[in-house]
């Protein structure tokens, strides 16, 4: 079995807040718009299933939460990125 320890998304949700608190978010925008897989997570796991014995630990990609603002913009960034988590 192989395991991807660092598999990074962007669910929807909260790309769409990252763009709405951070809208000149320089090239991480266009990075994640530009990879589908990164914040639509039921292609991710489309593609993922076409690999017998390969799982991934997803995680969130960059920039750190805590570079969107305030503790309670960042509180409500990290909330969002959870909630947004699949199970």
């Amino acid at each position: 079995m192989k395991i991807d320890i660092f598999a990074h998304i962007c669910p929807k949700s909260y790309f769409d807040k990252m763009i709405s608190i951070a809208p000149k978010g320089k090239d991480i925008h266009k990075r994640v718009q530009g990879v589908p897989s990164l914040v639509d997570l039921d292609q991710r796991f489309r593609i993922m299933d076409g690999f017998k014995e390969y799982v991934q630990i997803v995680c969130l990609a960059n920039p750190p939460i805590e570079v969107f603002g305030p503790s309670p913009v960042s509180a409500e960034m990290a909330k969002l990125a959870n909630d947004s988590m699949p199970n």
